[in-house]
């Protein structure tokens, strides 16, 4: 099987609508990294139409810049393995429900990837905290290639109670920007920050010269109690979030515990399933 039969099959909605020029382009990209591409299954589930759009998109559709970024993350993925982190895994950065990935969308068609970093406990392995954003990254962005019009993520970050105690090592919080931007370019649609406390302010003003300028611009700063509600409404159903963040849910509500395991359980099945397909294929 060809890397070219993986894409025909794998056409995400948002990578549908490209011009003659850019499938010339594609086809371009899909060429350089082909070799790549074919020695590691993996790589094949990755790389569809939508991934080639994404990485020419990312460096403006310079064939050959586009070409060295996606390199650099199928070498990424062949050493880190993102599709091998499971549920098993990560579940008990799970069950701290300081990140989820919401049943609902935005709306925008969105998928909503919340955050509460005072959830965040320090004491926990920190190896474990970046392999947790890699398996959200991977699910949220599978979602978002399935029903999202221009196939990205929401963010939603819920600041309330966020200090110097639950605050991410800053190795941490590096090595988790530079895998998003570095390895899942053209995911993040939006990152709503909602009543980011000073502290926050010290760690963006830190961050910031290393937050690429396009990712900056999708960044959303939600401060006036008066007018959360109204501005939550702009970019999400308020019958979706909690009351404590301009919605009308009862606190805590919104986090969808049991669906998401079982969702992500079942996503992790189908991953698996696909990949030893694959395997099976290409006798590897």
């Amino acid at each position: 099987m060809c890397a070219s039969d993986t894409i025909e099959r794998s056409i995400e909605p948002f990578a549908r609508s490209i011009t003659d020029k850019e499938k010339e382009l594609v086809l371009q990209l899909e060429k350089e990294v082909s070799s790549i591409v074919e020695a590691h299954p993996p790589h094949k589930v990755f790389c569809t139409q939508g991934t080639y759009v994404r990485y020419l998109r990312a460096r403006q559709f310079n064939v050959h810049k586009a070409s060295k970024m996606l390199k650099e993350t199928l070498k990424w993925r062949e050493q880190y393995k993102p599709e091998a982190i499971t549920w098993d895994i990560i579940q008990s950065e799970a069950a701290l429900n300081k990140v989820t990935i919401l049943d609902e969308f935005d709306n925008e068609g969105r998928p909503i990837v919340f955050m509460r970093p005072r959830n965040e406990k320090q004491s926990s392995d920190n190896e474990l905290k970046l392999k947790y954003v890699v398996y959200i990254m991977e699910h949220a962005s599978k979602i978002a290639d399935e029903s999202a019009p221009d196939g990205k993520m929401t963010w939603l970050l819920d600041y309330v109670g966020y200090n110097r105690q639950n605050q991410p090592p800053w190795k941490v919080s590096l090595s988790t920007l530079s895998i998003v931007q570095n390895h899942y370019p053209e995911r993040l649609g939006r990152a709503v920050n909602f009543k980011p406390p000073w502290l926050f302010e010290l760690f963006w003003k830190a961050i910031r010269p290393f937050v690429d300028p396009v990712t900056r611009e999708k960044l959303v700063f939600l401060k006036d109690d008066s007018e959360n509600s109204a501005d939550m409404k702009k970019y999400f159903d308020l019958n979706i979030l909690d009351a404590c963040i301009g919605g009308t849910l009862p606190e805590g509500d919104m986090i969808p515990v049991d669906s998401f395991r079982t969702r992500m359980i079942a996503a992790d099945e189908e991953l698996l399933a696909m990949l030893a397909t694959y395997k099976k294929n290409t006798g590897s």
